[in-house]
């Protein structure tokens, strides 16, 4: 009976082990783990029986189940040979007790407990996958090591990952055991190589141009037939020139890729003032351009300034009333006359210019600059009028009216003859004015 029990466990194991003889490693990994043989079979084993539950188990496996890696060459709780018997009956008492006392009385009816009664150190080994476990009994006084409680593998508890074939890597089914990592594989699947696509890119004027072959389905590449760069063969050159505001340059560029090959700075030049404008109308155009500061000036109608042709802006160093004072006499004239038509028809004559009374008049308009009032040098005049603010003939002309002694001096009807001139202020933005009437 003991020997068949034997003979259906190790042909159950050797089943196992064949079992896994046709599966594979999975790719990139290490051969599969072979089950571990059972040691050579040892004469005078014991049948196997079913395992109890502890403490009171009793041996479960014969010998031949313990895996050669993992169980020590141990004598087993048996009936030992004349020699060992002889030896420990005379030198051990513990162990006398096993082999010709209490347990061996027992037969195979051998437990834990009856070792650990008699002075026996007792290890437990658990089984593994592959390995049987089992309980190590040493005697404490000889160190005799005996192996009893023998239990089958648990076997292997595997899961299951598949994993897809790339381009260049099989695809394959792992099978893992989640447990002691033992693994094989199945279903490999070969990896179907590269799908290429050819595409030519041309070479441009920095870069050099190729065939690439790209994989459709990973994106792998590789290039060949290397063609190289041009360079700016076809090229224009472009000049602008160098203002008062900004730099000039010359400038080669590429026709094909617009780059620029090479540039030379032109440096920015100084204003060049050689044309004169109405006040007004420059200070116009700047502060529609957005520049205010120009704003006080845009009523500046009779006033000319030099400006730049370049940036349009004013050189304030020629800032300068627009008319000599001959001709700003004759403009005066205008208004004052027509205002005493206005009063005696026809029945008076005009007043005209006189240069003597224009020459005093422009003496008059410089000192009353510096002292504003009236007097100084000596004009021979019968009225003089004056003013100190304005920027026009036509301002002074109607603040001298909204005034009832300046307005009588322009309408009385005994002068025949007048001076008027100008002088700009200090600060350059207003007039004084001096009329002289005689």
């Amino acid at each position: 009976m003991k020997k068949q029990l034997c003979l259906i466990l190790i042909l159950l194991l050797t089943l196992s082990a064949c079992g896994r003889s046709s599966q594979t490693a999975c790719p990139g990994e290490p051969p599969v783990n072979a089950v571990a043989a059972p040691p050579a079979a040892q004469e005078n084993t014991p049948a196997a029986t079913a395992p109890e539950t502890r403490p009171e188990v009793e041996a479960t496996l014969p010998p031949e189940t313990l895996p050669a890696e993992t169980a020590p060459s141990l004598p087993l709780a048996t009936e030992p040979a004349p020699s060992e018997t002889e030896a420990a009956s005379e030198d051990c008492a513990v162990c006398s007790l096993y082999f010709g006392g209490e347990l061996a009385e027992q037969g195979e009816s051998w437990k834990v407990s009856d070792f650990l009664a008699h002075g026996f150190h007792i290890t437990d080994v658990a089984p593994t996958c592959t390995g049987v476990g089992y309980s190590e009994c040493v005697c404490g006084d000889c160190g005799q090591v005996i192996v009893i409680n023998r239990t089958l593998p648990r076997g292997h508890q595997y899961r299951t990952t598949t994993t897809a074939p790339t381009c260049t890597e099989d695809g394959y089914t792992a099978h893992t055991c989640w447990i002691c990592s033992d693994s094989y594989c199945t279903d490999v699947v070969a990896a179907p190589g590269h799908d290429l696509e050819t595409t030519v890119v041309p070479p441009t004027c920095t870069e050099d141009g190729y065939t690439l072959h790209s994989c459709s389905r990973c994106g792998a590449a590789t290039t060949d037939s290397i063609i190289q760069a041009t360079g700016h063969v076809n090229t224009t050159t472009e000049t602008r020139a160098a203002t008062c505001q900004s730099d000039g340059y010359t400038r080669v560029v590429c026709n094909d890729c617009q780059a620029v090959v090479s540039e030379t700075t032109i440096p920015q030049g100084e204003c060049s003032y050689t044309t004169t404008k109405r006040m007004a109308d420059v200070a116009k155009a700047l502060v529609d351009a957005g520049d205010t500061d120009y704003i006080s000036y845009v009523t500046f109608t009779e006033w000319n300034v030099d400006v730049c042709d370049g940036c349009g802006y004013p050189d304030m160093d020629t800032f300068r009333f627009a008319y000599t004072n001959t001709e700003a006499t004759d403009i005066m004239l205008g208004y004052v006359n027509e205002l005493r038509r206005s009063i005696y028809g026809d029945k008076l004559p005009d007043v005209v210019a006189d240069t003597t009374m224009i020459e005093m008049a422009a003496i008059r308009a410089k000192e009353i600059s510096i002292n504003y009032s009236h007097g100084g040098t000596f004009t021979g005049a019968s009225a003089e009028n004056i003013i100190n603010g304005g920027s026009s003939i036509y301002e002074h002309f109607a603040s001298w009216k909204a005034s009832t002694g300046h307005y009588n001096a322009m309408i009385r009807s005994g002068y025949i003859c007048m001076g008027y001139a100008v002088y700009k202020s200090p600060t350059g933005d207003f007039l004084y004015g001096v009329m002289l009437l005689f």
